[in-house]
This record gives C-alpha cells, structure tokens and sequence, in this order.
C-alpha cells in the first residue's frame, strides 16, 4: 500500500527509478550468462607448451610479408556491454556490400593489438591445427548468449570472415571473374601480415611466458589451416610446389 502511494505522488520520477533500476539488473544478468564456454587453462595443460616451443624471439624470424596492413578504426571494445550490437549492425553493413568479410577480418585482428593485454585467453585443448579450428567453430556456435570477450571469440570470428572471404574467392574464380595466381598470393600475402603482427603484438604484452606461448600456438594453428585450407581449395596455385613439363621429364 505504501509503495502504491510512493508510485502515485510521483510517477515519473519513480517510472526513471524503475527504468535505471531494471537497466542496472539487466547489466548484472548479462555479465553473468556473458562467461566463455571455452574451457580454461590449468598450469598442467600450459606447461607442456613450453616444451614443445624455443624461447619467444624467435618467433617472425624469417617471416616477410608483401603488404602493410592500415587496420579499421575501433571505438568499442569487446568487454563493452555495448559490443553486444557490434555483429548484427557489421552483418548489416556486409548485406549493403559497403564493407566486405575482408574488412572484418582485419577489424578482428585490429581488435586484438589494440585491447588484446586486457582481453584473456581461456585456453583450447586440441591436437592440431585442423582440430583446433573445429573446436573453435563450434564451441563459438554452441554459444547461446555469445561472450565477444576472449582471443578464442575473437578469433573464431576471425576464422568466419576469412571462410566467407574464401567461399567468395572461389566462387568468383569458378565463373572466370579473377586470376587465380593473383588473388590467391594476395589472400595467402595478408594472413601472413595478420600472423606477423599478432605474434609482434604478443611478445610485447606483459602476460606471462606461457600465456605467450599459448597464443603463438594459437595465432600459427589458425594461420597455418587457413593457408592449407586456401591451397586445397585452389589446387592449381601452390607457391611452394615444383611443376615439370613431360619435355623436361624425358630429357
């Protein structure tokens, strides 16, 4: 009775209270089911890493790449409750044709050189690189309420734009749109840039040692199918095989 006569002296007052009010517990309720199914990372699972890789330094020796990445313009951070809004509007933009999955890959990993000292690893258990992508996929599509907030999330979405950049690249190859040669080179020449830079990135955060060599196993896993994957798709062009003519063979 008291709360109907508190409500009735102001209600537009009290109806702003109530909004903040439910506002301030709709925030609480998503941080709460917002929580990665990623597994995380136990010390056991972390120190068999440092067995398998040499100390970090060396991690871009003798990797180039051809081009110089100018990454998207980032404003919103994935822990922001605001991200939540982030995908639709950029799956929106990609259905204009404004901006395509190529745009969005680089905005991933512009993600992650940028917030990616706050962003955590959560660790992923797998036994190669193929495996590790599918265990990416789909513990990212499993995700009823997606947590944006992790280098798994981040870069299973990177996986997807790259895919979609693929399909497209495949497609548009098959109907004589493109040289294959070129594009292929162009594609392989920027996942080697993404590889470049996130490794650079990594070893000048301050996460710890095996945290470090964590992500270069991952950022090299992701980097390494992808490529495969490019030149299993596109078996014509293979940048590092030896071709022979039957003249060459028989002289």
């Amino acid at each position: 009775m008291n709360l109907l006569y508190f409500f009735k002296k102001n209600p537009i007052r009290n109806l702003i209270i109530l909004l903040v009010l439910g506002n301030i517990l709709l925030v609480i309720l998503a941080s709460f089911f917002l929580r990665s199914n990623f597994p995380e990372i136990n010390s056991k699972e972390i120190s068999n890493y440092k067995k398998e890789y040499s100390p970090v330094p060396i991690y871009n020796q003798g990797l180039t790449s051809s081009i110089t990445i100018k990454y998207p313009f980032l404003k919103t951070p994935p822990w922001d409750f605001r991200y939540l809004f982030v995908p639709s509007k950029e799956e929106s933009v990609i259905q204009t044709k404004k901006y395509d999955h190529f745009f969005y890959a680089d905005k991933r990993i512009a993600e992650l050189l940028k917030w990616g000292e706050s962003i955590p690893a959560n660790g992923v258990k797998y036994n190669n690189s193929r495996e590790l992508v599918t265990s990416l996929k789909e513990s990212w599509r499993l995700q009823k309420i997606k947590n944006y907030n992790s280098w798994e999330a981040v870069l299973a979405r990177y996986i997807e734009h790259v895919e979609n950049v693929e399909r497209e690249l495949v497609s548009q190859i098959e109907n004589n749109h493109l040289d294959k040669s070129r594009e292929v080179a162009d594609l392989l020449s920027r996942l080697q840039a993404h590889r470049l830079d996130l490794n650079t990135f990594i070893d000048t955060t301050k996460k710890s040692d095996d945290q470090k060599k964590y992500l270069h196993k991952l950022v090299d896993a992701i980097q390494d199918h992808l490529s495969k994957n490019i030149l299993l798709v596109l078996p014509q062009y293979n940048p590092h095989a030896i071709y022979y003519s039957i003249s060459d063979i028989i002289n």
